[in-house]
């Protein structure tokens, strides 16, 4: 609201505020009305081994007078773009390695900023016996950080100044000499230089067995190059401390015991020494039905002198691996099972477990029987004492099979009369090829003549069979006779046949089997009549037992 060149103008200055020298040239900006913004410096300040830290005053954000602004500066040395005071400082220590001994004093150089050059050791460190390797780890050439770097030594034994690692080295090895076996683990010393006294084998070489006989080659006093001593041995079996060689040898010898046939070629072991443990015989003895028993003499734990030994047997004839005259012995008898009726018992005795069963001698036969095993089953091998009993099937008409395995047939007599002339008599369990039982009695009918059976009663039994009676009408006076009277049963045409009859249900093997019901056919009708007219005269004490005839 005030017109500008009415208003009071102000300055602006930025300054490098340097003493006695010029970092950059001032920048002035004048004539500027209060509260326009204030302007920036042109460019950025810069300055050798500084950082521009900003201005003082802080700039104000517009012009509310005149200002000058003095640049500000934190010293740069490692010109990393950080103030050094605001960096974090490290430690550089040079130390000599040695634990126990002090050969130097650390040298330690602290204060100092990352990416400066890494200060140097002063002087050259030394050591008694010992050439300066350098230091681990190696020194950087600036510093990155705290870091202390440890002297490296090499051993210079023979203070030549050289490091011995760098010299030629020679190993000098103890070894057993043994192929398959370690007697003792190889002694091995290395980094041997020239001229140094030969190292000792530590300890004294032992060998269960043997004595010790001194190296191959012998020992140098001092090293001259690499060199491997063997030990050398001498056998020593019974450890008397004498080498074999010079003692008294003897032989042990197994042989089989057995003359006139070779069970095993004889093991020979020669050259034994007194007191050393007799050496086993190789293998287990066999020979065919036999048991190894052991040796004779008994075998001795060690050699006192030369020995033979012979093997000893026990016969096994069941090969079971025990001697026969050590084992139970058993009795297998066949008996006939009817208390020594049909033959006499067959024993054998003295037989050993695991041979086969004596068999029995011969066939078992019995009259009207037929053999059928043994009770118990034969056994195939003894196992124990044992008796077997024959066992017999009947055989009543002797053709070789037991009764009870066979088909059984029935034999059947009938009147052949829907009136009752005769019972049946039924005949069952009949074997094939006996004789057909006969008829019991003689069979009678009122008014009639009996005149055999149809069909012809066969002679032996060959399968079931029904006898049917055959009638004749007596004559008259006239002495005739009707036509047909002569057929089988006197019955209605188709009924004649034998073959329509029905077997009676009970039977019995040899006697008449029974009776039974039958009901009243159309015919019986007139004699059904007078029968319940009797029955009502009797009070009902007679009983109708009517039988059952078969259709003929």
């Amino acid at each position: 609201g005030i017109d500008d060149n009415e208003e009071t103008k102000y300055t602006v200055t930025y300054t490098d505020g340097v003493d006695g020298k010029e970092i950059f040239a001032d920048q002035v900006y004048g004539n500027l009305l209060p509260g326009v913004d204030t302007p920036a410096f042109k460019g950025t300040p810069t300055r050798e081994g500084y950082v521009f830290k900003g201005w003082n005053p802080e700039v104000a954000a517009t012009v509310t007078g005149n200002a000058t602004y003095i640049a500000t500066w934190g010293e740069d040395k490692n010109n990393n773009g950080i103030a050094d005071d605001e960096e974090t400082k490290y430690t550089v220590r040079y130390t000599d390695g040695v634990d126990g001994k002090e050969v130097f004093a650390d040298q330690v150089y602290g204060n100092l900023l990352s990416g400066v050059a890494t200060p140097a050791f002063e002087g050259t460190p030394t050591r008694e016996g010992y050439v300066f390797k350098g230091w681990n780890p190696a020194v950087a050439a600036t510093v990155t950080g705290n870091v202390t770097y440890v002297a490296t030594w090499g051993e210079d034994k023979n203070n030549n100044g050289i490091d011995d690692n760098e010299e030629t080295k020679y190993t000098v090895t103890y070894k057993d000499g043994v192929d398959g076996e370690e007697v003792f683990a190889d002694q091995v010393y290395g980094n041997l230089l020239s001229g140094v006294a030969t190292p000792a084998f530590e300890g004294t070489p032992t060998r269960t067995g043997y004595v010790f006989k001194g190296w191959n080659p012998e020992v140098a006093a001092t090293v001259t190059g690499n060199a491997t001593y063997v030990a050398r041995w001498a056998e020593d079996k019974n450890n008397n401390g004498i080498a074999d060689d010079e003692e008294t040898k003897y032989t042990v010898r197994y042989t089989d015991g057995v003359d006139e046939e070779v069970i095993f070629a004889d093991q020979v072991y020669r050259n034994l020494l007194s007191g050393v443990d007799t050496p086993a015989f190789k293998g287990t003895p066999k020979r065919e039905g036999y048991v190894f028993k052991g040796w004779n003499p008994a075998v001795a734990e060690k050699v006192t002198g030369d020995a033979t030994y012979a093997a000893t047997w026990g016969e096994d004839k069941n090969n079971n691996g025990i001697d026969d005259n050590e084992e139970t012995k058993y009795t297998v008898t066949y008996t006939d099972g009817v208390d020594g009726e049909v033959f006499a018992d067959q024993v054998y005795g003295n037989l050993l477990s695991g041979v086969a069963t004596p068999a029995f001698e011969g066939t078992p036969t019995r009259e009207g029987y037929v053999f059928k095993g043994w009770e118990p089953s034969v056994a195939e091998k003894v196992t124990g004492d044992a008796t077997y009993a024959a066992t017999w099937g009947e055989d009543k008409n002797n053709n070789g099979i037991d009764d009870n395995e066979e088909t059984k047939y029935t034999v059947t007599y009938t009147d052949g009369v829907d009136g009752e002339v005769f019972a049946d008599q039924v005949y069952g369990n009949l074997l094939s090829g006996v004789a057909t039982p006969a008829f019991e009695g003689t069979p009678t009918r009122e008014g009639y003549v009996f005149k055999g059976w149809e069909p012809s009663v066969a002679e032996k039994v060959t399968g079931d069979a029904t006898y049917v009676a055959v009638w004749e009408k007596a004559k008259d006076n006239n002495g005739d006779t009707k036509p047909g009277d002569m057929k089988p049963g006197n019955t209605k045409p188709g009924n004649t046949k034998p073959g329509n009859t029905k077997p009676n249900t009970t039977t019995n093997s040899s006697t008449k089997a029974g009776t039974s019901a039958r009901s009243p056919k159309t015919s019986d009708t007139a004699n059904l009549a007078l029968w319940m007219a009797l029955l009502v005269v009797s009070g009902g004490s007679m009983v109708i037992n009517k039988k059952k005839k078969y259709n003929r």
